[in-house]
């Protein structure tokens, strides 16, 4: 698989990646977004009909909501979205034939952790009260706050992780994390194999994007 990830992943995530065969895309600084966030790929990229959607990062800005145009999400049947989701790429999901669904949320993929079509998890509990309302989703609520990022007081869990193959991927020790138990079993649900590194911390980096 093609896994776009932040060039500023762990060493040991990238080496796990490369060790499982897949081809490692490192994202790099593309200019007009705040330095922690600078090399992060759901700021640029989204995963749309199994392929990636690229956006331009000209139209971003430093400050949000200016970073968030390209932060979205495909779950099942539904395009996870916020107000300040562009133009295009709503565009790009209704003609895939998703249905949008609005959030409060504007750091949508960021907050999203997505295990399969109708399975997610995440801490924010405007997504979980807006995914709460389609049938077909189920959503791990989880607390907050315990994911790093440097730069700012914390991260989000979506942002910490990503499914390549049939393995839920967690870049850190994922069993630090107070729901570990909850998460582990709704991983497991899903028939995926919940993978992390008990070395570091859990951390977002933008998350793990893997395609075809």
């Amino acid at each position: 698989m093609k896994v776009y990830v932040s060039e500023k992943a762990n060493r040991e995530l990238l080496s796990y990646l490369r060790s499982e065969g897949h081809e490692t895309i490192l994202v790099s600084e593309m200019g007009n977004v705040s330095e922690p966030v600078s090399c992060h790929p759901d700021i640029y990229y989204c995963i749309l009909g199994g392929g990636i959607y690229e956006g331009d990062p000209s139209f971003l800005s430093p400050k949000y909501p200016g970073d968030v145009l390209y932060n979205a999400a495909e779950v099942g049947k539904y395009f996870i979205c916020s107000k300040y989701t562009c133009e295009g790429l709503r565009e790009k999901a209704s003609a895939l034939g998703l249905t949008p669904v609005t959030v409060p949320q504007g750091y949508v993929k960021c907050n999203l952790a997505v295990l399969d079509e109708s399975h997610v998890i995440t801490e924010d509990k405007g997504i979980a009260k807006a995914l709460s309302k389609l049938p077909d989703v189920q959503c791990l609520l989880i607390k907050p706050r315990q994911v790093m990022l440097p730069g700012f007081d914390y991260g989000f869990i979506g942002g910490a992780c990503g499914r390549v193959g049939d393995k839920m991927i967690f870049n850190g020790d994922l069993k630090a994390h107070s729901n570990y138990d909850e998460i582990d079993a709704f991983c497991r649900e899903c028939g995926l194999d919940p993978t992390y590194f008990d070395t570091y911390p859990l951390t977002d980096i933008g998350s793990i994007l893997a395609v075809n």
